[in-house]
């Protein structure tokens, strides 16, 4: 995580952005260096998210965009593609 961003997200923003982002709270935390039950306590609101993780987000979202064009370019071009998740 890194430690640029001011601004702490909400406990609804981190839900909305895992599940937009297509992801388990297990899959998020792999993606972001924390364990599964720190997300979901970040999610309940029992943890307070560490500023930083909107960053890691963001960077999480970019890498899953790469995944996602990859997978639609091997699937129009008639290849087998596998993924992460």
């Amino acid at each position: 995580m890194t430690e640029t961003d001011p601004v702490r997200l909400t406990s609804a923003e981190l839900r909305r952005a895992r599940k937009v982002l297509g992801l388990t709270s297990e899959g998020l935390g792999e993606r972001v260096g924390v364990r599964s039950d720190t997300v979901r306590k970040w999610e309940s609101g029992r943890y307070q998210i560490p500023y930083g993780v909107r960053d890691d987000l963001r960077r999480v979202a970019i890498d899953r965009s790469a995944e996602i064009q990859d997978l639609i370019g091997s699937l129009l071009n008639g290849q087998a593609a596998e993924t992460k998740e």
